[in-house]
């Protein structure tokens, strides 16, 4: 929109609502591939919303899962590793 500060081009109503739509759609899309993608970040959204909603954390103690090393899509069964409470 500088350029049309400086006199460059006058936008119209389409080349705004192109420009500030195109920002909150790549944020859209952005989320989706962080839930559908990263554990971790389902895991905290699941926290933030039990604790909107007023509901008591969920806490499971037989299983805990650590992360060996940097984690990848496609390195993610290897980077993981489970230990239950039995083992």
């Amino acid at each position: 929109m500088l350029g049309a500060n400086y006199g460059f081009f006058a936008p119209n109503d389409i080349t705004i609502s192109l420009v500030t739509s195109t920002t909150g759609l790549i944020s859209l899309i952005h989320t989706a591939m962080n839930l559908i993608f990263h554990e971790q970040y389902r895991i905290q959204i699941r926290r933030i919303t039990r604790r909107i909603l007023g509901l008591p954390p969920l806490i499971n103690k037989a299983t805990v899962v650590t992360k060996v090393g940097a984690v990848s899509t496609f390195q993610r069964g290897a980077a993981t590793k489970t230990v239950t409470a039995w083992s």
